[in-house]
C-alpha cells in the first residue's frame, strides 16, 4: 500500500510536468504558427510587388510593340509609294525610249528614201 501511496503521490508532479509540457508546446506551436503566417504574408507582399512590376513591363512591351507595328505599316506605305514612283518614272522612261526609236526610224527611212530619190533622178 505503501508504494501505491508512493507512486500516486509522483502523479500529480507527473501532471504539473505534462501539462508544462503542454502548455510549452502549445506555445512553440502558436509561435511557429505566427512565424508561418508572418512568412506567408511576406510571401504574399513579395509576389504581389513583382505582379505589380511584371504587369508594367508588360504594359511597356505591348506600348512598344505598338509603336513598332504603326512604324512598320507607316514605312509599308512609304516604300508602296516609292515603288509606285519608281515604276511610273521607269514607264515614263521607257515611253521616251521608244519615241526616241520611232524617230530614228523615221529619220532613217526618210534618208533611204531621198537616197533612192536621188539615184532615180540620177539616173
Amino acid at each position: 500500500m505503501k508504494q501505491s501511496e508512493k507512486q500516486n503521490s509522483g502523479f500529480p508532479d507527473i501532471l504539473m510536468r505534462i501539462q508544462d509540457l503542454s502548455a510549452c508546446g502549445k506555445h512553440e506551436f502558436q509561435k511557429l504558427q505566427k512565424d508561418m503566417d508572418l512568412k506567408k504574408k511576406s510571401e504574399i507582399d513579395e509576389l504581389a510587388c513583382t505582379e505589380q512590376k511584371l504587369s508594367a513591363v508588360v504594359k511597356d512591351v505591348e506600348h512598344h510593340i505598338a509603336e513598332l507595328q504603326e512604324r512598320l505599316q507607316q514605312e509599308l506605305q512609304h516604300a508602296k509609294q516609292e515603288a509606285r514612283e519608281a515604276v511610273e518614272a521607269i514607264v515614263v522612261v521607257v515611253v521616251v525610249v521608244i519615241v526616241i526609236i520611232i524617230i530614228i526610224i523615221i529619220y532613217l527611212v526618210f534618208q533611204r528614201s531621198t537616197r533612192v530619190g536621188i539615184e532615180l533622178a540620177n539616173r
